[in-house]
This record gives structure tokens, sequence and C-alpha cells, in this order.
């Protein structure tokens, strides 16, 4: 569940990250296709998803799990 409030996450993120190594990194990010971006991201979002699910009770009912699952992902109560 998302604990953050609307203005810790609108504030500036803290980072420890040099400006010039985060352009660099962006830079790179940049140079790769879109399509190559869209994967990597969809790569990200499975592996999360694997992660979340691992955190599961393993005997869930199918709508709980959908349930648990939708929460964990969108940080908010699922509307089903």
């Amino acid at each position: 569940m998302c604990t953050e409030t609307p203005e810790l996450a609108a504030a500036s993120p803290i980072t420890d990250t040099p400006p010039e190594i985060e352009e660099r990194v962006h830079q790179m990010l940049m140079a790769r296709s879109p399509e190559e971006r869209f994967r990597m991201g969809v790569a990200s979002f499975e592996a999360a998803r694997a992660i979340f699910i691992a955190s599961l009770p393993k005997d869930l009912p199918p709508l709980e799990f959908k349930r648990r699952l939708y929460e964990r992902i969108y940080g908010e109560p699922a509307p089903f």
C-alpha cells in the first residue's frame, strides 16, 4: 500500500548521483530505440511483478491474489 503523502510525492527526490552522471545515463537511455526502451520498461515491470508475487502467501484464493497483487503494484485498494 502506498504511504506517500501528496506533499512528499511533489517534493524533489533526494539523490546522491551527480548531475553529470544523471545526464550521461539519460543520454545513453535516449540513444536506444523507442522499442528497446519500451522492452526495458516491460522487463522491469515483469521483474517487479515476480517479486511481488513471491512475497504473497501461496494459498490465496484467486480473487484475493488478484486484489493483493493490484494493491502492491498500484498502491491503492483494488476496484473489484
